[in-house]
């Protein structure tokens, strides 16, 4: 990946739920702004874009590192079909920001993930379908992403084609998306070993 990668010290957080939070003014990184403005921002408040707050939705979503895995071509092709309707659904009635804005993406499963290779690569899918619902492409360089992951040892029963119950681990994805602030930093991608501290 020709983008930094960089590895930030373990937080602790709480659980997520679904909702809207507040966001931070929306200030372009410094190599996006234009070097020709003469003031610092709209003279008139009326004027002044208006801030969208950030879109938290969490699902019970099971993403697992395909570096490693051996799966039929058929088989991964219906597991990211399936990955990306989930996220689509998800988000569907909410309205994306614009951009640059930075995703946190927090996956919970039963096993942590490599965080230099496993859980980029688990995230694949939820992020095609991230840039899908953003209108851009994945490798747009004003998406900024943020990823963390947990474990649990909670177990759902779900029902699978044949009609069989089984029992697996309650994984989830918890996905945030809102607009770039300065505090974000510049890294295009950050992979943390813990969610930061104080978010869920």
């Amino acid at each position: 990946m020709p983008e930094p990668l960089s590895i930030e010290p373990e937080a602790r957080g709480a659980t997520a739920t679904r909702g809207y939070v507040p966001a931070a003014p929306l200030t372009p990184p410094a190599d996006e702004r234009s070097s020709s403005a003469s003031t610092v921002g709209p003279s008139n408040a009326a004027d002044a874009p208006m801030v969208r707050p950030a879109v938290v939705v969490t699902l019970p979503l099971r993403t697992s590192s395909i570096g490693n895995k051996r799966e039929h071509a058929f088989t991964r092709a219906r597991r990211v079909r399936g990955e990306i309707g989930a996220v689509l659904a998800a988000l569907a009635g909410d309205e994306p920001p614009p951009l640059p804005v930075t995703i946190e993406l927090h996956r919970i499963g039963w096993n942590r993930l490599d965080p230099l290779d496993g859980l980029p690569s688990a995230m694949k899918a939820p992020l095609d379908a991230l840039a899908h619902w953003l209108r851009c492409d994945d490798r747009d360089p004003r998406l900024y992403l943020r990823l963390s992951q947990g474990t649990t040892r909670e177990v759902r029963h779900v029902r699978d084609g044949r009609g069989r119950v089984r029992r697996e681990a309650a994984s989830s994805l918890r996905i945030s998306v809102r607009p770039w602030c300065p505090a974000d930093g510049v890294d295009p991608l950050v992979v943390r070993r813990s969610p930061p501290r104080g978010k869920p």
